[in-house]
């Protein structure tokens, strides 16, 4: 018996031997397909990386620039508010306690059409809402109507 098992296991060991052969013969192209995977998931998430801190960037970059137009508009805020404060202060004391410290400065500006006296304080002065002070100095023309303009009008505009 020992000589008819002795076939048998050399036949089992060669059996064994090329089935690890043909094993190590199929799983080398697994292999590469499996590196070939990994380097492209790595490509891949080196690109989706570069594309987020792109977009980060972006983001800061357009962070900066709402926080200078914030703080644009938070001064343009503040200097309407100062306006107001003064305007309200000078009605406050009356036309007769006003105390004029010399000539004012002023412009001349011919009235086109379309315009009004907000689309002349913009252009102007730089902001609209400042229409109320081209319509005091021109009270005598204006008549207490500040829609009554009319093309050709010579208006003064205060100094900025």
């Amino acid at each position: 018996m020992k000589q008819g098992l002795l076939p048998v296991i050399i036949a089992g060991v060669v059996g064994l031997i090329i089935g690890i052969a043909a094993g190590t013969m199929i799983t080398k192209p697994d292999r590469e397909k499996t590196r070939t995977a990994i380097a492209e998931a790595q490509a891949n998430a080196e690109r989706a990386q570069l594309a987020a801190q792109q977009q980060i960037q972006n983001a800061d970059s357009e962070i900066a620039n709402l926080r200078n137009e914030l703080s644009r508009v938070t001064a343009s805020l503040q200097q309407n508010k100062d306006v107001t404060a003064a305007k309200t202060a000078a009605a406050e004391q009356g036309p007769s306690s006003a105390v004029e410290t010399g000539p004012k400065q002023f412009k001349t500006y011919t009235v086109r059409e379309g315009d009004s006296l907000w689309k002349i304080a913009a252009s102007q002065l730089g902001n609209g809402s400042r229409f109320e002070e081209i319509a005091k100095l021109n009270a005598d023309v204006l008549k207490g109507r500040e829609d009554n303009l009319n093309v050709g009008m010579q208006l003064k505009i205060p100094a900025k």
